[in-house]
């Protein structure tokens, strides 16, 4: 009985020391026996377990592990479209209806454009405006391009029945105003040259400035979808289009591996120094025409497989890319995916409610109406105390995940606004003359807060899924290695093989860390001579080698 008071000594020794190495349940070696922490309480010879007949477990696959993600809710999204979104998920073989809410939100912010803003303080003069970038994380069968279209539809069908036409009339108007101005300068240039043949020269200057005044412009037509482009394209697209466009890509992978090159800096910076929708853009060529554009605005919305977001993943995190481009994807989202065949007619009173809101927005901008908001008293207190908890999170949480959330109050103030809006057109009988108040209100502000904890729980997934996969690729680097290995063995003896990609003490700790967790290794501690712990990996019987 002596023996095994001591034995359960110093077993709790072992785990006092040990810290935050030995959890609870994990086993203990001891000469040629292992005891649990759970066994301090009543142990005996019984608890003495023999190594050699300690049981294994089947190892599990090495996967990335993904964290839990809150899923869409009727309180997150304004009711002109929350029927639409859900309908049109359900009818996409029960697609995420988290796609269908970001393609719908970020192709309406696209419409809106610069023609609406909103000022989030009391009392400071920041003014954000809808610039919002989407993105679909998402397996091949996830239906991520369908669920894009249900957002992009929208703006074609108020291009069929509001833009077109209003093109159609401008351009009508554009060359009968064309055609009389020429007949005026024609007139203006005979009489500079006469003046200038009478040697006039005050008369001919004032005639030649009446001329630049008259300067023919071709009228802009406006087109909010790009599919690629060039970097003069878009910027010429751009220049047609001051409310701002949006560049949708099914796979969006081309366009960010594209601006992650050096030489393609210069088309990386139109697209930082757009997200904002504020900033004026000049280009000085010398072949062609010099591009000044007085505000530049570009949204995306796209999808990528995860495989393909981890290496730019890697470069953010490395610092070779780390300039703000991935935290302006605010609306990421990497939802599960539990998808079944449906055969669902289309809802067209849900449509045809989005459609009018759509409608509303793009009246806003064939009627040049600019709407600056601010929220309510009671708004802007909820928003107030919003952002302190959320810069009271971000310094808690690790800088990768501080760098997305410090980003979130703007984000929140255009959520909060555009879903005022959709309210505003909601509730209006006709678009034509749609005029929305400039005041935002708890209602809006709470759907926005509520859509907010959803894209943060996506945003913990995708920092997650990029942690834990880089954890893998290491575990996989060191799996076929571990016949190498003598067993129990340490971190230590394990650097010193140098063995590609396993050659720092941090990349060897996950490695091994992430085969723990998996079943191919497990942890004991020795004791040493030192009568000092030491924490050794034992390797599972169908991966070690035969010495």
């Amino acid at each position: 009985m002596k023996g095994i008071k001591t034995l359960a000594l110093r077993v709790k020794r072992i785990f006092i020391e040990s810290n935050e190495e030995a959890k609870l349940g994990e086993r203990v070696r001891l000469g040629n026996h292992e005891v649990g922490e759970s066994d301090l309480s009543t142990l005996d010879e019984k608890a003495l377990i023999p190594v050699s007949n300690s049981k294994w477990d089947v190892p599990r696959p090495l996967e990335p592990e993904l964290e839990p993600v809150i899923a869409l809710s009727p309180d997150m999204l304004p009711e002109a479209i929350y029927g639409h979104v859900c309908h049109e998920a359900k009818r996409i073989n029960n697609a995420p209806p988290e796609y269908v809410a970001v393609s719908v939100i970020t192709a309406a912010a696209s419409v809106i454009g610069a023609s609406a803003s909103i000022k989030p303080k009391r009392f400071d003069e920041w003014e954000v405006r809808q610039a919002i970038w989407g993105l679909f994380v998402g397996a091949p069968s996830s239906y991520k391009t369908p669920c894009m279209s249900v957002g992009t539809s929208l703006i074609s069908k108020i291009h069929d029945r509001i833009i077109t036409p209003a093109n159609e009339l401008r351009k009508r108007n554009g060359a009968a105003k064309k055609k009389l101005l020429t007949k005026q300068i024609k007139i203006l240039e005979d009489s500079a040259d006469q003046a200038f043949k009478n040697n006039d020269l005050k008369l001919a200057e004032s005639l030649l400035q009446q001329i630049e005044e008259l300067k023919v412009s071709t009228p802009k037509m406006r087109n909010i979808v790009i599919n690629d482009a060039t970097p003069e394209a878009l910027l010429k697209r751009v220049e047609e289009n001051p409310n701002g466009i949006l560049m949708v890509r099914d796979e969006l992978f081309g366009l960010l591996n594209r601006l992650e090159r050096i030489e393609n800096s210069q088309e990386r910076s139109i697209y930082l120094e757009a997200f904002n929708n504020t900033s004026s853009y000049s280009q000085d060529r010398l072949s062609r025409d010099d591009v000044f554009i007085e505000r530049l605005g570009i949204n995306i919305l796209g999808g990528i497989q995860p495989g393909r977001l981890l290496p730019l993943m890697k470069r953010r995190h490395s610092g070779e890319s780390d300039d703000g481009f991935f935290e302006r994807l605010q609306l990421a989202v990497y939802p599960d995916v539990k998808t079944e065949l449906t055969d669902i007619a289309k809802h067209h009173d849900y449509e045809e409610r989005a459609i009018k809101a759509f409608a509303c927005f793009a009246m806003m901008v064939e009627n040049d109406i600019k709407v600056v908001a601010r929220f309510s008293d009671t708004a802007q207190i909820l928003f107030e105390n919003w952002c302190c908890r959320n810069h009271e999170n971000s310094l808690k949480s690790s800088s990768a995940h501080a760098s997305v959330i410090g980003k979130y109050p703007s984000l929140l103030a255009r959520l909060a606004h555009l879903f005022h809006l959709f309210d505003e057109a909601d509730s209006t009988e006709h678009h034509e003359a749609f005029v929305s108040s400039n005041c935002v209100g708890e209602d809006s502000l709470n759907k926005a807060i509520n859509f907010m904890t959803l894209l943060e729980s996506h945003s913990r997934r995708i920092q997650s899924y990029w942690q834990s996969s880089s954890q893998v690729v290491l575990a996989q680097l060191l799996l076929p290695q571990l016949k190498e290995l003598d067993t129990p063995f340490d971190l230590r003896t394990l650097q010193r093989k140098g063995w590609k990609g396993l050659t720092s003490n941090e990349d060897c700790r996950a490695a091994v860390d992430s085969l723990v967790e998996n079943g191919y290794l497990r942890k004991t501690w020795t004791m040493g001579k030192s009568k000092k712990t030491c924490l050794r990996y034992e390797i599972h019987p169908d991966y070690k080698g035969n010495g």
